[in-house]
Formats: structure tokens, C-alpha cells, sequence
């Protein structure tokens, strides 16, 4: 294992270990070469799934690993277009990004996870229903028949670099208090790798990882 991922394995276990519950972790695997993720699953670090944001991408990578690697899990976590969801949510096991009532209803059809995407760092370059409108997304969920289906919440805080992290914490919490008051029992998916350690400690039970576990995208 290379000095990079055996130092985030120890802060992630280390994080896990302080906040006192499991987490899960989603090994962010876009723009990566096949001959890269190759090498991550012989280390034996233990992951939920692969995370990708394109359909010909993903496509292409459960393609080359079908064969010797067909227990593999893969999650959507990119922006999701409509005309292509139908696709993406046949080739994956849950889908990270779902914000639009419209989305919830092409989903209904196929009946795959997901988590719904809040924007609470408010900026508009960013994706997911304003957390105003959070209630009006879960009823449709509960309409259509997919709480099963619904995995929690996901939310992308604003940098940490940009902001600082009183607030990026404010962020998280505010996500976290979204999710007690309309989804106690959803999972909380916030955190990565500029920041997994302060999504831990605020309570995230989900952390999607890339450039620590893979090195920078090429």
C-alpha cells in the first residue's frame, strides 16, 4: 500500500474510531484508468463502491472488470441528465445526486437507491433541491412509492479551502439537521477528501474519496 492511502486509512480509521460509528466509504473512481483502480482493489481496503459521474465512462469500466471483478458495486454520483438517467440507473446500484421530481419519477420505473442531493451551501453552480424545498421532494418519494429506495441524504458543502471550516461545519449541520427532522433513519453522505475527517465528526455515515485513495485525476 503506497504512503498516500496507508496515511488516509489511518485518519479514516481514526475519525471512525472518535465518532464512535462505522462509515462508508465510496472510492471516487471518475476520470481514473482501469490500470489505477486495478491496483486500489489489491490493497484490501474495504469500500461500499466504485463512484462514477459519466455514463460512457462507467460503461466502459464495468465493462473491463466484468469478468474478474463482477461483485463490484458502482454509484452515479455526477449530475444527472434525464434523457440518460434510464441508462445510468440500469447500470448501477444507487445513484447519489437525485434532486427533481422529475428524476424520481423516471427511478420509479426501475426501482434503484438513491439518496436526494440538498443544496446547502446555496451556491448555483452547484446541484440539488434548496433546502426550502426538501419536503416537497421526500413527499413525491413517499408518493411514488420509493422511501425503500431512498438511501438518506447527500449534500456538496462548499470548500473548505475557499471558506474555512466553521463554514463548512455549519454546512454539514445543517444537512445533518435536515436529516433528522424529515429522514431520521437515512443515511447522511457528505465529506470528501479535502474534508472526510470534519463530515465524520459532524456525523456523516457516508464519504465519497478519490484523489487519496487514487491520486489526482489524470
Amino acid at each position: 500500500m503506497n504512503p498516500v492511502l496507508e496515511d488516509f486509512q489511518r485518519r479514516f480509521e481514526s475519525a471512525c474510531a472518535r465518532a464512535g460509528h462505522p462509515v462508508k466509504l465510496v472510492a471516487v473512481s471518475k476520470g481514473q484508468p482501469s490500470l489505477r483502480i486495478e491496483e486500489f482493489l489489491t490493497t484490501g481496503l474495504e469500500f461500499w463502491s466504485l463512484g462514477e459521474s459519466y455514463l460512457e465512462e462507467l460503461l466502459a469500466k464495468k465493462t473491463h472488470f466484468q469478468n474478474e471483478r463482477a461483485n463490484l458495486r458502482w454509484h452515479f454520483i455526477g449530475r444527472l441528465q434525464s434523457r440518460k438517467l434510464p441508462e445510468i440507473l440500469g447500470a448501477c446500484e444507487a445513484v447519489h445526486t437525485v434532486s427533481r421530481p422529475k428524476e424520481l419519477g423516471i427511478i420509479a420505473k426501475q426501482a434503484r437507491d438513491f439518496f436526494v442531493q440538498v443544496n446547502v451551501s446555496g451556491e448555483a453552480s452547484k446541484n440539488g433541491c434548496a433546502p426550502a424545498d426538501l419536503s416537497q421532494v421526500l413527499d413525491e418519494v413517499a408518493r411514488l412509492g420509493l422511501s425503500s429506495n431512498c438511501l438518506g441524504l447527500m449534500a456538496l458543502p462548499s470548500s473548505l479551502e475557499e471558506v474555512g471550516e466553521s463554514r463548512v461545519r455549519l454546512e454539514m449541520t445543517a444537512l445533518r439537521k435536515l436529516r433528522d427532522e424529515k429522514l431520521p433513519r437515512g443515511l447522511l453522505n457528505m465529506g470528501t477528501s479535502g474534508d472526510f475527517e470534519i463530515a465524520i465528526s459532524e456525523g456523516a455515515d457516508v464519504i465519497r474519496v478519490g484523489s487519496l485513495l487514487f491520486g489526482e485525476r489524470v
